[in-house]
Formats: C-alpha cells, structure tokens, sequence
C-alpha cells in the first residue's frame, strides 16, 4: 500500500502497476500549529522558511486565511544563499517546518533557536476520513492477500 496526497497520487499512478494499492489522503495542519497561528495578532509581521517552495506556499495559505491583518512576507526556502540575520530582521513571528533542523545548517538552527520573536513549528497530519478510509482500505488489501476476512486488532 502507498499511501499518498492527492497531488502526488496522479504521478505514482504512472509508476505503479497495482492502482488499487495507492490511498490518497488528505492533510490537515495539527491543532497545535494551528493554535499558534490563530494567536497572530494584527499588524504582526510574519517570516515563513520551508524546505520546498509548496509546503511554504501550504503554510501562507493557512496563515493568510486564520489570522487577519498580519504582514505576511513571501516564503523562502531554505539554503545555503540564504541571509539569516536579514531574513530574521523585524520579525514578529516565522513560521517553520516541525523538525525544521534537519532542513537547514547548524549555524541556521542555532538563530532559529536564539531568534527573539515566536517562532512556529508547523506540521501535518491526516484528517479523520482519511484515518478512516485508510483503515478501511487496509483492512480490504489484507483480506484480498489472506483470502478472508480479519477481524483481528483495529489498525
């Protein structure tokens, strides 16, 4: 089983000869980074720093539509090029990856670390009906490959 966005799945469709063995789920930003974002007030001006150019446009989307009069500033990716003191410069808050240190140097965590404003891990996680559709779909594929049903242990 793949399990995959749907984004994702059109291309692993060309890859893959078994299609019924791909699930396509859908994410959701967890409670926590949420939270988090939503407490942005007004007039705050906001960093984002990402390891691609789509998980940070995912998080300006969500932050441009929970908080309301933020300066939102464009996205960077993370590399090399990047200049840390200026990007840190006049921010209130910057928004980054959960476990954002596996995407960047050490000297770049170390200012994250010591950065003076808020600073917001953001992660993902499947929504319930992907949870559920997931199961199910497991559940399927395990009594196709066994030749019954299972009733053992939830997922």
């Amino acid at each position: 089983l793949v399990v995959t966005t749907a984004q994702h799945a059109p291309l692993l469709e060309k890859l893959l000869p078994l299609r019924r063995r791909i699930a396509r789920v859908a994410l959701r930003l967890t409670p926590g980074s949420l939270l988090e974002i939503i407490k942005l007030r007004k007039g705050k001006t906001v960093g984002i720093l990402s390891y691609s150019k789509r998980f940070g446009d995912l998080m300006a989307r969500t932050c441009s539509e929970y908080t309301e009069e933020v300066q939102l500033l464009p996205p960077r990716v993370f590399s090399p090029e990047l200049d840390m003191q200026a990007f840190l410069k006049d921010k209130d808050a910057v928004l980054v990856p959960k476990g954002y240190e596996k995407y960047c140097s050490g000297e770049t965590a170390k200012m994250l670390d010591r950065f003076g404003g808020k600073l917001i891990a953001c992660s993902y996680e499947l929504d319930e009906g992907s949870f559920l559709y997931l199961k199910e779909k497991t559940k399927r594929l395990l009594e196709e490959k066994t030749g019954g049903s299972h009733d053992g242990p939830g997922i």
